[in-house]
C-alpha cells in the first residue's frame, strides 16, 4: 500500500477492530485505516479520502462481500442460514484466511456472531450442518 498516498472512499464505518475503520474504495477493494486518516464526508459534495500518507493503510480484500465481516457484530441469522441471502461458502473460507492473516496484527474489540455463536469457517460450518442434519433424520 506504500505507493497510494490519498485513497477515494465510498464508504466507511467503524470496523470489529481497535482504532479502525472498515474502508471500501470505489472500486469496491477493501481496506482497515485508522479512524483518525479517514475524511468520510456524507452528504457533503467534497471526495470523502483516507490520507495514507502515514502508510496506514492495510489492504484486506478484492471481494467487496467482505466489507460486511469487518464491522458486523450482530447477525440475527446463523451462519447456516445466510447461505440463503448471498453469503457462500467461498466467502467464509475467504473471510477465514483474512482473519488468519492480515487482521491477526489487529486487536478485536466485538466478537462477530451469528445468531449468538462465533463465525465459523467452512470446515467447522459444514461439521456442525451435518451434526443439524443427524439431529432431524
Amino acid at each position: 500500500m506504500n505507493n497510494i498516498k490519498c485513497l477515494e472512499i465510498v464508504s466507511a464505518v467503524r470496523s470489529n477492530y481497535k482504532g479502525m475503520k472498515a474502508i471500501m474504495s470505489y472500486d469496491k477493494k477493501i481496506y482497515l485505516g485508522k479512524e483518525e486518516n479517514c475524511h468520510f464526508r456524507p452528504g457533503n459534495k467534497e471526495i470523502s479520502y483516507y490520507d495514507n500518507s502515514d502508510n496506514s493503510l492495510c489492504f484486506i480484500s478484492n471481494n467487496h462481500k467482505i466489507f460486511t465481516f469487518l464491522y458486523g457484530a450482530g447477525w440475527v441469522l446463523s451462519q447456516i442460514e445466510m447461505l440463503e441471502h448471498g453469503f457462500t461458502m467461498d466467502i467464509y473460507g475467504e473471510f477465514e484466511k483474512i482473519q488468519n492473516s492480515v487482521l491477526n496484527k489487529f486487536e478485536k474489540v466485538q466478537e462477530m456472531l451469528f445468531k449468538d455463536i462465533p463465525f465459523m469457517g467452512p470446515g467447522q460450518l459444514k461439521q456442525r450442518m451435518l451434526k443439524e442434519e443427524r439431529k432431524i433424520a
